[in-house]
């Protein structure tokens, strides 16, 4: 079973500063998610630029919580110090996506290898000659937006920052811990703004008029 609501936020039962704080950190990741999935599902540049300026902002809400729920939850700050022993930065391996074999720059063993690799390729060419078929370029289909789901997609990203909002005072309320109640009153600070600037955004681009 989910923790979180369908297409919305934590269901707000946790009672210990940590669960809290672990709250917090669901919500910020159920919005990450929703922003870059909303980005890449969106071709109007204008919308693009705030959803990204909005989820960079909402990773940042991540990482002061966790920052927090390492502090005051031992056990998690404990396995951060293990997996950073266990993982130091020299020992991660490189991995190269240019689909092409990485070759070492000195001695003549790289050279060889080289010529090799290239007098294979060159053979492989010439082998096929006429009995090989023509192969069919298959291409990517192009993504097809919507600008009515686009701005579906702004909807719920309005909604989904009320939501936050509301999880997070409701956590302030029963949080006495003045770093945490700092951090906590930040974001919401952050994620009113953030529901002000969708908003705005959404004025100028739904061609229906909001009139009060």
């Amino acid at each position: 079973m989910s923790y979180t609501n369908p297409h919305g936020q934590p269901q707000g039962a946790a009672t210990r500063v940590t669960n809290l704080l672990r709250q917090i950190i669901i919500a910020e990741i159920v919005a990450i998610n929703s922003y870059q999935n909303h980005i890449s599902n969106s071709d109007i540049s204008e919308i693009n630029q705030v959803w990204h300026h909005i989820m960079v902002n909402e990773k940042s809400h991540y990482i002061i919580a966790m920052n927090l729920l390492r502090k005051y939850d031992p056990v998690q700050y404990k396995y951060l110090s293990n997996s950073q022993e266990a993982m130091p930065g020299s020992a991660i391996p490189t991995t190269d996506f240019s689909g092409t074999e990485s070759v070492s720059n000195s001695g003549a063993g790289s050279n060889t290898n080289t010529n090799s690799s290239a007098s294979s390729g060159s053979r492989s060419r010439k082998s096929s000659g006429s009995s090989s078929r023509p192969q069919t370029e298959i291409q990517a289909a192009k993504p097809v937006y919507d600008k009515y789901k686009i701005l579906n997609y702004l909807r719920e990203d309005i909604k989904g920052e009320l939501e936050a909002v509301i999880l997070y005072e409701d956590e302030l309320a029963s949080i006495q811990h003045k770093d945490v109640r700092s951090a906590l009153q930040k974001i919401i600070d952050d994620e009113k703004h953030h529901a002000e600037h969708l908003t705005q955004v959404l004025l100028k681009h739904d061609p229906d008029p909001y009139e009060g």
